[in-house]
């Protein structure tokens, strides 16, 4: 059994109501990895970072303008789908709990870490540059 998060270990301005949707993925997983470990059943939570995928290009956007633009964005930053696709599989079969995929995950896990105070911040500072946010 696996359940999917992207790389939200931390929030995002603009993204409220789907930051949360992938913190209660990853707290119903980590429940789960406990509630089914005595039955060997496991649990893989993944960290999935940028995409380039046609989910946002053919998704539904208040701005066309800012889809454009994340669209764009994932086409140059994204991981392939079908490298995911395998590093999702590879994990699962190791039986891994928690597999993060994308520099993006390991940045802002190893930020929220290790800065807690300041991550707000960076992640404001971050927003601002970016077009689509």
């Amino acid at each position: 059994m696996q359940y999917f998060e992207w790389l939200r270990v931390i929030g995002f301005p603009t993204k409220s109501a789907y930051v949360a949707s992938k913190f209660a993925v990853r707290g119903f997983s980590e429940s789960l990895q406990m509630e089914l470990h005595a039955a060997n059943v496991g649990v893989t939570c993944i960290y999935l970072g940028a995409v380039n995928s046609d989910l946002v290009r053919h998704g539904r956007a208040c701005d066309s303008a800012k889809q454009q633009a994340e669209a764009e964005f994932l086409a140059r930053n994204g991981i392939e789908p079908a490298v995911a696709a395998r590093r999702i599989c590879r994990a699962i079969i190791a039986e891994r709990s928690r597999v993060r995929i994308g520099w993006s995950t390991f940045w802002f896990d190893a930020m929220a870490r290790l800065f807690p105070a300041l991550t707000p911040r960076i992640v404001g500072t971050v927003k601002s540059k970016i077009p689509f946010a």
